[in-house]
């Protein structure tokens, strides 16, 4: 599904993609979302247990991780969407197979809702991890930067102002913004010339 990560956010870009002749409680896109994020973490955790099997052995593995959102949507109510599909992506990632029925995923997302939130996951802006590096090496300077990341469909940008004093790094992002422009729309634009 093109530009998935906007319809998750309720921006859809394309048309929706909806199951056929099901009648679900949930909204189909955050069951694909969710499906696929439980799958995916199902697949990392079993290929680290597999791959560091004699180093692991006899230890209890606390699994943490973060996923990345566009930085605009941090905070708000599209960021609650994207935490509440991750932790129905950990609920149910124990309780699935390599395919299941929209109606049984309905069932376990909806069982999530009532679940505790994990405390080992959570969301954090794309933009603020990618420029993480820049900010944590002694040699950047104090001073407004600058960052775009340019994806499938959208254009993700934040501008922040960066100060170290006393050996602590501050951040502070000013603004940020994601819009339905990204490389797919730029290459269909391009091939149509009454869009330029």
């Amino acid at each position: 599904i093109l530009h998935f990560k906007m319809a998750i956010a309720g921006q859809l870009i394309d048309g929706k993609v909806l199951p056929r002749n099901v009648s679900l409680v949930t909204d189909p896109y955050k069951l694909y979302a969710s499906f696929f994020i439980a799958q995916c973490l199902k697949w990392v955790e079993q290929c680290a247990a597999e791959s560091e099997e004699k180093f692991l052995k006899n230890k209890k593995v606390i699994w943490s991780g973060a996923i990345g959102i566009p930085i605009a949507y941090y905070g708000s109510k599209e960021s609650d969407r994207f935490k509440e599909i991750l932790n129905a992506a950990l609920f149910m990632k124990e309780k699935i197979h390599d395919s299941e029925m929209m109606v049984d995923l309905d069932k376990l997302y909806q069982n999530s809702l009532m679940d505790k939130q994990s405390q080992t996951f959570d969301i954090v802006p794309e933009l603020y991890a990618e420029a993480s590096g820049l900010f944590s090496d002694f040699h950047t300077a104090d001073g407004y930067y600058t960052f775009f990341d340019i994806g499938g469909g959208t254009v993700d940008s934040a501008t922040t102002y960066f100060t170290r004093k006393e050996g602590k790094t501050r951040v502070n992002f000013l603004s940020a913004y994601v819009e339905p422009l990204g490389m797919d729309i730029l290459n269909k634009a391009s091939n149509d010339s009454s869009r330029l």
